[in-house]
């Protein structure tokens, strides 16, 4: 079984090659996802990881403000189309 991380980063660079425009979601109960957060953001200001990049990765602890993150494109402004939408 494949672990959450390893999808995570499946999902990241779908969007980085353009195969979709989703975010990735991370609910970040107690911090638990906040010292790879601490490692995004840190990659990004030493340059390894661009901005854009960076903002594919969404973080809150609020669940109901993060799947309305979730559903706008990575770093965009307009709802990505649901399948029983299309």
């Amino acid at each position: 079984m494949a672990s959450a991380r390893s999808k995570s980063s499946e999902v990241i660079t779908w969007t980085q090659l353009g195969i979709h425009p989703k975010s990735c979601g991370l609910l970040n109960v107690v911090g638990y996802y906040a010292p790879l957060l601490a490692q995004f953001d840190r990659a990004t200001s030493d340059g390894f990881v661009k901005p854009a990049n960076r903002r594919i990765v969404i973080a809150d602890t609020d669940p109901a403000a993060l799947v309305g993150a979730v559903l706008l494109p990575a770093g965009g402004t307009d709802p990505v189309l649901l399948p029983d939408e299309l």
